[in-house]
């Protein structure tokens, strides 16, 4: 049912998108008299809110018997997101057999690459803020929250795209929610933890594989006349002045890169080709030389 392998690292793509934009917020500690003292950059890392609050809660040794006296706790404050849900958005639904169309990648002369709509999903993250007092957590959120009016757009440039055919697309991502968790009950020896979790909404798509087809370089058009009631079934078959009237053929050769009125050079065409147009009359009434006439059939004569 479905073709070969093909991956665009669309997804992907998304996620380190979205991580990048708080990868560099930083937290200021004052002296008493409103000076700087330091200025922290805050971590960021991808995990699970529940899993890392858990991790803060807790002893942080990770081996006892390699470690026996390390009691270091994670310092704070710290961020971590993670994608959360992955849903279709039919509000955003195009219709399923547009194509779209590009120079064959591969390039292939005579062919063109193309690939079916993109599909609309919705992908959810969650950016997780922890923080030991609150004025650092404030920090953190006020250098995050006033970009999103709701929606903040990201473009993807050709070397993070999301396909072969779509070299730069923007992503609206929409701020959802902003809820604070203060863990303030338990014992005095328990270390305080507050926790911002900001929602968001990523509109997305996905892409179908990158198919290629061959392009029409050459056409022919015969025109008859069915003035006496005929079919163009039956003309095919017949001869004389119900037969073929004029022909048209289009088509390209190796060249300059002409267009077909002659006037402009194409310099992307790669070989260049011109574009050439012979019109055929019956009889060839204007008297314009051999090769511009045709018969009734519409063959050349």
């Amino acid at each position: 049912m479905f073709q070969s392998h093909f991956y665009h690292e669309t997804i992907r793509n998304t996620v380190v998108a979205f991580g990048t934009l708080f990868d560099d917020i930083k937290v200021q500690k004052l002296n008493a008299d409103g000076t700087e003292r330091i200025s922290i950059q805050v971590p960021l890392a991808y995990a699970a809110r529940e899993k890392y609050i858990q991790r803060l809660k807790e002893d942080s040794r990770l081996n006892d018997d390699e470690y026996p006296n390390t009691h270091v706790q994670m310092t704070l404050p710290r961020m971590s997101f993670n994608m959360t849900s992955m849903n279709y958005d039919a509000t955003r639904k195009r219709n399923t057999i547009h194509r779209r169309r590009i120079k064959d990648t591969s390039g292939t002369q005579g062919n063109l690459s193309y690939q079916y709509t993109e599909v609309p999903y919705n992908l959810g993250f969650e950016l997780a803020v922890y923080a030991s007092t609150f004025e650092d957590g404030l920090q953190i959120v006020e250098q995050v929250v006033p970009y999103f009016t709701p929606e903040f757009n990201v473009t993807f440039q050709k070397a993070g795209g999301t396909s072969d055919m779509n070299t730069k697309i923007d992503l609206p991502i929409i701020l959802e929610g902003v809820n604070l968790d203060y863990d303030f009950l338990g014992e005095m020896e328990t270390r305080r933890l507050l926790n911002w979790t900001l929602t968001f909404n990523v509109k997305s798509y996905l892409y179908g594989p990158v198919r290629r087809d061959k392009t029409i370089i050459y056409t022919q058009a015969t025109l008859y006349d069915l003035g006496d009631g005929l079919t163009s079934g039956q003309v095919a078959g017949l001869c004389g002045a119900t037969g073929a009237v004029s022909r048209i053929d289009i088509g390209i050769s190796g060249g300059t890169g002409i267009f077909i009125d002659g006037s402009q050079e194409d310099p992307n065409a790669i070989p260049p080709y011109t574009f050439m147009k012979t019109e055929y009359q019956f009889n060839n009434p204007a008297g314009s030389g051999t090769g511009d006439v045709i018969d009734s059939g519409g063959e050349t004569v």
